[in-house]
């Protein structure tokens, strides 16, 4: 496909996004270099090649092209590719239809960008949130006020918290016996951010039995990863009951 425009042309030739001109059975009818690239050509033999597609997503492309035939587009989808030589990849894909001069779809402008390491920063999150609700041990998150953001369902258990108990802004220290508060706010104001952790053996108390729990506990500061400055407190508490 040949372009009268020379600056439309080298836009799309020097674009850093894979951009296409695709029939609706996703035959290539023209695309930029960077298109190649991420499905594994290094010529124009991929025009009119039909892109493959997993198995996994077939379904969820059909809904895309019933949605296409509908003048929908579609913008930022994460999904799963096939390359050429038959590895399947993460992307983040956009498409708009194309309509000839009866006013019928005739295919659609695609654009697609690699995202493997968006997906895996999420797959690393989601392994993380795995190991976090897995663990016997509580396990609990709060802000430099030490109030509360975040405990896991098992520690929630520990100390009497149903799942639907509201503990945002709740004190840390509310979760410790009496004897353990005033160690717990020590331990925080000697924490130091290129400290690992501070270990101490302390008691969680039951918030309707008033049972106490003795735990061995390690509380450590949590720091931005970009400026080092500490965001947050960590807590992770394990029974010595057990």
């Amino acid at each position: 496909m040949e372009f009268d425009n020379a600056l439309l042309r080298m836009i799309l030739e020097k674009a850093p996004v894979g951009l296409a001109l695709l029939d609706l059975d996703r035959t290539v009818r023209y695309c930029n270099p960077e298109f190649r690239k991420i499905y594994g050509w290094d010529d124009d033999e991929i025009i009119g090649t039909k892109l493959p597609i997993p198995d996994h997503q077939k379904k969820n492309y059909l809904d895309l092209v019933d949605d296409l035939r509908s003048g929908k587009p579609f913008v930022g989808l994460e999904t799963v590719r096939i390359r050429k030589d038959g590895t399947e990849f993460y992307a983040r894909i956009s498409g708009a239809p194309v309509f000839d001069s009866a006013g019928n779809v005739d295919g659609f402008v695609a654009s697609i960008a690699v995202s493997e390491a968006n997906h895996s920063e999420q797959l690393e999150l989601r392994n993380l949130e795995y190991l976090i609700q897995g663990a016997s041990d509580f396990m609990c998150v709060a802000d430099l006020d030490m109030r509360v953001l975040f405990v896991n369902d098992p520690g929630r258990r520990m100390i009497g918290l149903r799942p639907d108990d509201e503990i945002d802004g709740t004190a840390l220290r509310e979760f410790f016996a009496n004897e353990s508060r005033n160690r717990l706010t020590d331990i925080f104001r000697s924490l130091r951010p290129t400290e690992t952790s501070v270990s101490a053996q302390m008691h969680l108390k039951h918030r309707e039995t008033g049972l106490l729990i003795p735990v061995s506990s390690s509380i450590y500061m949590v720091n931005d990863p970009h400026t080092g400055e500490p965001i947050s407190i960590g807590c992770v508490a394990k029974s010595l009951t057990d």
